[in-house]
C-alpha cells in the first residue's frame, strides 16, 4: 500500500472475525452473533457520488474552480477502484461487520 495514504488499521492488519469475537469478549461481552457481511452501496448518479465523496475528505477554504477539480479528480480515482451498477451508476463494496452481543454479568 502507497505509504502517503492512511487505511483503517483493520485493513492493513486484516482483521478476521476471531479478531472482533475477541475483542468483544475482552471488554466485557458475550458474544451471541458476529459475522461479516459484503454489502453494495449504489448512488443515484455520478454527481450523488461526486458530493459525498467530497464531504468525506476536508479541503478547507478553496476556490470553487479548485473544488471542483478535486472532486473530479477524486471522483476519478474512486470509479477506477469501484464498479458501476448494470443500470451504470457508482458503486461502492463494502463489509459491514455484525454483531449482537450481551454484557456479561459482573
Amino acid at each position: 500500500m502507497p505509504t502517503n495514504m492512511t487505511y483503517p488499521e483493520a485493513m492493513v492488519k486484516g482483521y478476521d472475525l476471531k479478531f472482533y469475537r475477541q475483542l468483544f469478549e475482552d471488554i466485557g461481552f458475550s458474544v451471541i452473533c458476529c459475522e461479516m457481511r459484503p454489502v453494495i452501496f449504489s448512488y443515484e448518479s455520478d454527481e450523488e457520488c461526486k458530493n459525498l465523496l467530497l464531504s468525506l475528505h476536508y479541503i478547507g477554504e478553496v476556490s470553487k474552480q479548485l473544488k471542483e477539480e478535486y472532486k473530479e479528480d477524486i471522483f476519478r480515482q474512486f470509479v477506477k477502484h469501484s464498479p458501476r451498477d448494470s443500470e451504470g451508476h457508482p458503486t461502492h463494496n463494502a463489509i459491514i461487520l455484525h454483531a449482537k452481543l450481551t454484557k456479561k454479568k459482573l
